[in-house]
């Protein structure tokens, strides 16, 4: 039944995106014979995959080849996508930092590019050849660039600074990329060896141990009073709901790990902001100090990335440190209450204020705080390999025992 449900939701989300996608190459001109011709293929290779993921499942293979899937997919999907974005992105700093137009270096581009993705660059293009701004534009197509891109071209724009805040953005989104791997990398690292695990005694203990017990009763041995307690376990209502509760935990953190390594949700959450408020800060950082190298107010500069920054949380809390600016409070102070600095880096910024030195310690502060995190992350990885190594040892041997001492017990009533 759950997984008739799980087929039944992936083959309503993926007809649904395949349905968007075709409806917005219509949207974009696209010959439509062409469209309704291509997506319906799509459409039938998903009701074939599908099939055979359900033919898989009576099987009980469903779940291997689920998660393999959604990685390799996910990845297959991503690649192009993100190549594309990234070098749009790159040619849009290249270009603003050698002061080129932006509309027949896009018109070029786009004519090198496929598929919708090359005639929204055209339709880019265009659009700022009519005089509409560069961040107003990236806005009516949120998917052509890294989120990252469009609060770059507003605050570049506003200060005078467009090239070097968008290498900024390339910076960051080049950054981010590789922290995104990495976290996938820790959850498909914890999830299968404890799903592996789950699998393994949840078979134990429903179809492995009933016949052993079977045979013990055969031979008027009772059975060891571990074994009987451990897979006992399997059978207990409260136990199988805990398990499925917590496999369903690890398969949704596998999940937004794909989707944030694609780019579709934003990576850092606020219910780790003291681990990702440092990921955020370095793109605050970064971006208050080109504005201060324009020579403005950097109250302005907190304003506009309070209007513009793509994540939420941290756009609130931008707008809680503009606030306690506008009451008279220092910016760092501000900056130091919503979390996206520390103390000891406040009492640097006021020092750096004071020396002339902002921009540069700025920029330090936050390739230092980059660091950190990516130290971090390591850290946890190389922390769970071995912890995951001996649980899963453990737990083996805790299983292999109990399997084993029925068996000895069995031979020695047959010697004697």
């Amino acid at each position: 039944m759950v997984s008739a449900v799980i087929h039944v939701v992936i083959f309503v989300a993926a007809i649904g995106y395949v349905t968007v996608r075709a409806v917005d190459e219509l949207v974009a001109g696209v010959f439509w014979p062409r469209v309704l011709l291509g997506y319906f293929a799509r459409g039938l290779l998903i009701v074939v995959l599908l099939g055979l993921s359900g033919l898989l499942s009576v099987l009980g293979l469903n779940l291997l080849l689920g998660g393999i899937s959604a990685v390799v997919l996910a990845m297959v999907l991503n690649r192009r996508a993100r190549v594309q974005r990234d070098a749009l992105l790159n040619l849009l700093a290249m270009a603003g930092e050698r002061g080129i137009a932006l509309e027949p270096v896009l018109h070029a581009y786009g004519a090198e590019c496929r598929g919708a993705f090359g005639r929204r660059v055209e339709k880019l293009a265009t659009r700022l050849g009519q005089g509409a701004p560069l961040a107003e534009s990236l806005a009516v197509w949120p998917r052509l660039v890294p989120d990252q891109a469009v609060c770059a071209a507003r605050l570049g724009t506003e200060v005078g600074q467009l090239g070097r805040s968008l290498r900024v953005a390339v910076e960051v989104t080049q950054s981010r990329a590789a922290i995104a791997h990495r976290l996938m990398s820790v959850a498909w690292l914890v999830f299968w060896p404890l799903v592996m695990l789950a699998v393994t005694f949840t078979f134990t203990s429903k179809f492995l141990y009933p016949r052993i017990q079977q045979i013990l009763d055969d031979f008027d041995m009772p059975a060891p009073a571990s074994a009987s307690w451990l897979f006992g376990l399997g059978n207990q209502p409260w136990f199988n709901v805990g398990l499925g509760l917590a496999l369903l935990g690890l398969m949704v953190l596998l999940f937004y790990a794909v989707l944030a390594y694609i780019g579709w949700v934003p990576l850092a959450l606020p219910w780790g902001s003291k681990l990702f408020a440092r990921f955020e800060s370095t793109y605050v950082l970064r971006h208050l100090a080109l504005v201060c190298e324009a020579r403005q107010p950097l109250p302005r500069g907190l304003a506009l990335l309070a209007n513009s920054y793509p994540t939420s949380w941290v756009r609130r809390r931008l707008r809680r440190a503009q606030e306690r600016i506008e009451a008279g409070a220092k910016w760092a102070d501000a900056l130091a209450e919503t979390g996206l600095v520390t103390a000891h880096e406040v009492t640097l910024l006021r020092a750096a204020e004071r020396a002339g030195n902002l921009p540069w310690i700025l920029r330090l502060t936050a390739a230092t705080g980059e660091r950190r995190l990516t130290y971090r992350i390591l850290s946890i990885c190389q922390l769970l390999v071995p912890l995951l190594i001996i649980l899963v040892g453990l737990a083996v041997f805790v299983l292999a025992a109990s399997l084993f001492v029925p068996l000895v017990e069995i031979i020695k009533a047959q010697a004697e």
